[in-house]
């Protein structure tokens, strides 16, 4: 998974100045990418043998990483659709790149201040537990056990609880962005994007459950959840920059204006957002 991201990031790099590249904001590509990252090596802490400084960075790495790979996609969308909405009511309005950049930095900013508090008030770390089994055959054994724990487990529910919150609104975001221009319509690859992240959290959160209740061992958990993480950084990867690059290597990029973020204002996409809304108003002539 690391290896993946490491590509698509370099992929991006080298066609940066590309329209397709351009219009889907490198800025933000590449942040997402940084998430993505972020979850690629939380999967590899999942992986290792527990210890108090892997138990604490792997939450890190997943939450931040989870909110990293949505959140300027969902800024960004959410800029768009007001930009649309205000189009429709022929009122003329800017975003700044920064706002949207202090917007997406303030999140952030509120999840590492989360991750902090847990980490000083009941901080994640390595917990041993000695387990009888087959208590009742006569070879009977003791198996030790290691996981990572706190001593509550409402700070693991909250991350899981974010990240659910996350992917519904990316889910509302591609709902609402679905009828802008083409250049700037990532609503199918935000709402596949979604689809696939909720899939891998449901199955890490029934993981949690499972092992909660003693049906499944912490090294099968952190096993599968290291899969898990890593599919979904995968996925993620190939459903939202594999199109764009599949378009570059078909030559689709000649095909598309040149729009960035900056230029976007109602005056250049009242047109395009809703064209029902268009063809149905009344043209200078006819008046």
């Amino acid at each position: 998974a690391v290896t993946v991201v490491i590509v698509a990031s370099s992929v991006v790099y080298h066609y940066r100045r590309k329209r397709i590249m351009r219009n889907a904001q490198v800025d933000f590509m590449f942040l997402v990418l940084a998430g993505c990252l972020l979850i690629a090596i939380g999967a590899v802490f999942y992986a290792l043998e527990p210890t108090d400084g892997t138990c604490t960075a792997k939450e890190y790495q997943t939450m931040l990483g989870y909110t990293l790979s949505l959140v300027p996609l969902l800024v960004k969308a959410q800029a768009i659709n007001l930009i649309a909405r205000a189009g429709k009511k022929m009122k003329r309005t800017r975003l700044e790149r920064r706002r949207l950049h202090q917007v997406v930095a303030m999140v952030v900013l509120l999840v590492f201040s989360y991750l902090i508090a847990w980490t000083v008030a009941d901080p994640p770390s390595r917990e041993e537990t000695l387990v009888l089994t087959d208590a009742w055959a006569a070879n009977a054994t003791v198996e030790q056990q290691v996981q990572c724990s706190s001593s509550s487990d409402v700070w693991k529910i909250i991350e899981y609880v974010w990240e659910f919150l996350l992917v519904l609104v990316a889910t509302v975001c591609a709902f609402q962005v679905r009828n802008v221009r083409q250049d700037f319509n990532e609503s199918s690859d935000l709402a596949r994007l979604a689809y696939v992240k909720f899939v891998f959290l449901v199955l890490r959160a029934i993981m949690f459950a499972l092992r909660y209740s003693g049906f499944v061992s912490p090294s099968v958990q952190s096993g599968l959840n290291s899969l898990f993480l890593s599919f979904d950084t995968i996925a993620s990867v190939a459903i939202y920059f594999g199109p764009k690059f599949y378009l570059l290597q078909k030559g689709g990029d000649a095909a598309r204006s040149d729009w960035n973020l900056n230029d976007l204002s109602a005056s250049n996409i009242c047109a395009v957002v809703d064209v029902e809304d268009s063809n149905d108003a009344p043209s200078n002539e006819e008046t």
